[in-house]
């Protein structure tokens, strides 16, 4: 009920995470230009500054993930620290679903130091995955994501499933590139100063990874997890997959420098090379951090100050632009906060986008089914709640605007009811909820 409040939590959960990490650095190289350089970096990223602009789970993961590291990287590892890296593990587990791969690392780490009470360790790190995967499945009786994955990859052909695959490598890629650089990057592209500067990077980081997988660090061990999972993962759009890889950006600088301390003897060619690297990045991500930090200070009109910290509002093309997506942004919203006086408490509606609704509407929101989908699974997909409200908001995914308005049969099935905005100069609606009759 308070975003404000919502949003200071997110970002002080980020903000702890850089701290965390910072230490984690220092532990590890007990150089505190990259203890601090690193952290820095990271925040001026064109990806941390979107992403900082919204509530995301990630960041709360981010802490435990990186607790969890700084607990089993330290050089004599107490039985305090396998207890506290085992409690992260699971309340991660709880955060995202895919703190599932922490467990499996885990487990790997558990049976290569064998350390006292093992077992009671792998318990307390798994417990709550499972708890949470029996409570949602079999208590509630509602699919959750590991359903999601099973209906995906079952109704594919294995060449299918290879093109699937191959695809997502690709979407992987374009998903780094655009972390750090806020770039739609297209292969084959003439950027040639691009290209190499990506060859570059991921030469550094595997040359990294592969040291660190060779010291039996638990960071190694969880990250082929980790990104086995997003190779699998039902969700082929990229801005979601940058989602999902954001937590790693951390562990890519400091592979970068393991890779080049790998590769160097002299302590001025290492350090030249970190300041290289360094510099590389910020060259990637320097023009859309600078257009970003200049659209946050744009003035603009008092009553769309509070609508304008938001993805689309950042990456707008022109100034103009930005301005008609805070006034579209503020109509939705008050729109949304309209929508109490038609749905009742205990009811639910389908839209497009869930957090908003949950945010500012107060009532329970599923997901919109895809919009490639044929309407009889279309209708099947939508028998829990009688609302459906289509809104006017770009979404990834290739999701239309007003989506699924195009496409509920005027038969009198739904009685629809539209928002007209409060703005004068705007007549076009902002959003319809349709209710099924």
């Amino acid at each position: 009920s308070k975003p404000e409040l919502a949003s200071i939590v997110t970002t002080s959960c980020l903000l702890a995470t850089f701290f965390i990490y910072g230490l984690w650095v220092w532990q590890e190289t007990k150089n505190l230009y990259l203890s601090l350089s690193f952290p820095i970096i990271l925040s001026l990223l064109p990806s941390t500054i979107l992403f900082s602009q919204g509530l995301w789970s990630e960041f709360l993961f981010m802490c435990f993930l990186y607790a969890v590291i700084l607990c089993l990287n330290s050089k004599s590892i107490s039985a305090n620290h396998w207890l506290v890296a085992a409690i992260f593990i699971g309340l991660a587990c709880l955060t995202r679903t895919i703190g599932v791969s922490l467990v499996a690392a885990f487990f790997i780490l558990l049976l290569i130091e064998r350390p006292a009470k093992r077992i009671i360790l792998a318990a307390i790190s798994a417990a709550p995955f499972i708890f949470w995967q029996v409570f949602n499945g079999v208590m509630t009786n509602k699919s959750g994501y590991l359903d999601d994955l099973i209906n995906y990859w079952s109704h594919l052909s294995r060449g299918d499933a290879v093109d699937a695959l191959f695809n997502q490598t690709l979407v992987i890629i374009k998903s780094w590139v655009w972390l750090l650089s806020a770039i739609d990057y297209k292969f084959f592209s003439e950027d040639l100063i691009l290209i190499i500067s990506i060859i570059i990077l991921a030469i550094l980081f595997f040359a990294g990874l592969t040291r660190r997988l060779y010291l039996k660090k638990f960071d190694a061990i969880c990250l082929p997890f980790y990104l086995l999972i997003i190779l699998v993962w039902p969700h082929t759009d990229s801005y979601f997959v940058a989602r999902f890889l954001y937590p790693l950006l951390p562990l890519f600088l400091y592979y970068l420098w393991v890779g080049i301390d790998y590769f160097t003897r002299s302590i001025v060619a290492r350090n030249s090379l970190v300041f290289a690297c360094l510099i590389l990045i910020t060259a990637l991500a320097s023009p859309s951090s600078i257009k970003f930090i200049n659209r946050a200070y744009t003035s603009i009109d008092d009553k769309l100050m509070p609508y304008r910290r938001s993805r689309i509002w950042m990456l707008a093309e022109s100034e103009e632009q930005a301005v008609k997506e805070a006034v579209n942004t503020k109509e939705i919203i008050q729109a949304l906060k309209r929508l109490k006086d038609f749905i009742p408490e205990n009811d639910c509606l389908y839209s497009a986008q869930t957090s908003l609704v949950l945010l500012h509407a107060n009532r329970i929101s599923g997901a919109l089914p895809s919009a490639a989908i044929n309407d009889e699974q279309f209708t099947n997909e939508i028998s829990d709640c009688r609302f459906i409200l289509a809104m006017n908001l770009k979404v990834s995914g290739g999701v239309p605007e007003f989506y699924p308005l195009a496409r509920i049969n005027d038969d009198g099935t739904y009685k629809v009811t539209q928002f007209l905005p409060d703005t004068p100069q705007y007549t076009e609606p902002v959003m319809f909820l349709l209710e099924r009759q």
